[in-house]
């Protein structure tokens, strides 16, 4: 028939994700819009100096592009799957979401809320 469809697993396996195809594989358009999270970021605490980082991923065919955002600000530069803050501080507190853009349609995954403790484990502030 004239539609097909492939299941991609990411490298972890904790997600599947369907691709419905019109036509051929070889010259595909992708009916279900795309992209959707496969994986979202996890909410998490840091130490004051330690690294922070958040992963999340979309699937969408052609790969989506991405932008990270920082208490409803996009973060200069943050424009892939991973966000790394080298050495976490008091002003990296707070909520984080990554945005997945493809197909002309936009997806927001779920928002990842962090916390940075001070070395005595209160939190700065």
């Amino acid at each position: 028939g004239i539609y097909s469809t492939d299941t991609y697993f990411e490298i972890d396996q904790e997600s599947s994700f369907t691709v419905v195809y019109l036509g051929t594989t070889d010259n595909p358009l992708c009916l279900n819009g795309g992209p959707k999270f496969a994986v979202d970021p996890v909410s998490t605490q840091a130490l004051v100096g330690q690294p922070l980082m958040l992963y999340a991923k979309a699937l969408a065919v052609p790969p989506p592009s991405y932008q990270w955002y920082f208490n409803d600000k996009p973060i200069s530069g943050a424009t892939s799957t991973t966000l790394t803050i080298p050495s976490a501080a008091n002003a990296n507190a707070g909520k984080y979401y990554l945005r997945a853009v493809a197909n002309g349609n936009t997806a927001t995954s779920v928002a990842a809320f962090v916390t940075v403790y001070g070395h005595d484990g209160t939190i700065p502030g």
